[in-house]
């Protein structure tokens, strides 16, 4: 799916931290040392760059945490012009947890696509990592573009299975097998899923789905009234509390 690139907007000086920029492969980083509490990778959503990480870096960073803030392909400052809405995102969350793997605790962070990315990369490629926090992660592709026909007042069948359908053969990939809830069901490791209560592109009922099929411990924290929105910017205090509760166990 083609694009508009989304543009580095704040930077890790804004916030007050110093970051190592680097490009691997084509794809863009910045990595901001932390004090021994071990290593995230964030990753951004869909329509996102690593700009739109620096919050929960920053938080993460305050407890300890070494963060890599990544711009997927077709973002950023990386490579490329497209998105698979986490298809071949996830192959770049494999590459880069692998890297990684050595540096102590490993988690991995998600927001929307980023998360989805996440659950294919563990669950059906074999990335190991040690947690996973995500947030918003869509149950099915197809299931989150019939929300997007919802929204402009249209049906969401049979547009939103002809969209996946074509826009997959476009794009190189099967858009009927970008499930999050049929990888979810090979991921073991303690994951944290947060939801927004109003969020009209990922229901609350898709992030239950995937907790269900998880074959890992697992904890799901609900945001209140919260849209599409990064959850942190939302409730800073809630957010906060969940996160780092659950990466202190």
């Amino acid at each position: 799916m083609v694009v508009p690139r989304p543009a580095i907007g704040r930077v890790p000086a804004d916030i007050g931290l110093s970051a190592r920029s680097s490009i691997d492969s084509g794809v863009a980083t910045w990595t901001i040392p932390g004090t021994g509490a071990g290593t995230v990778l964030l990753f951004h959503g869909y329509a996102a760059s690593r700009s739109d990480l620096l919050d929960e870096a920053g938080a993460l960073h305050d407890a300890g945490w070494t963060t890599v803030l990544v711009d997927f392909p077709g973002s950023g400052e990386s490579d490329g012009n497209t998105t698979t809405l986490g298809w071949t995102e996830a192959e770049v969350v494999a590459r880069l947890a692998a890297a990684h793997r050595d540096d102590g605790r490993l988690v991995l962070f998600g927001k929307s696509m980023g998360s989805v990315a996440i659950l294919r990369a563990v669950g059906e490629l074999g990335t190991q990592a040690d947690a996973l926090v995500l947030e918003n992660p869509y149950d099915r592709l197809t299931t989150t573009v019939e929300h997007r026909f919802e929204a402009m007042g249209l049906p969401g069948e049979p547009g939103a299975s002809l969209l996946v359908f074509w826009g997959g053969v476009e794009m190189g990939f099967r858009g009927a097998a970008l499930n999050p809830v049929e990888f979810a069901v090979h991921v073991t490791v303690p994951t944290l899923l947060l939801s927004g209560s109003k969020d009209e592109r990922v229901h609350l009922d898709e992030v239950e789905a995937i907790a269900g099929a998880l074959a890992g411990p697992h904890d799901v924290v609900v945001f209140t009234g919260a849209g599409h929105v990064g959850l942190r910017a939302f409730n800073p205090g809630l957010w906060d509390g969940a996160v780092m509760e659950f990466l202190a166990r």
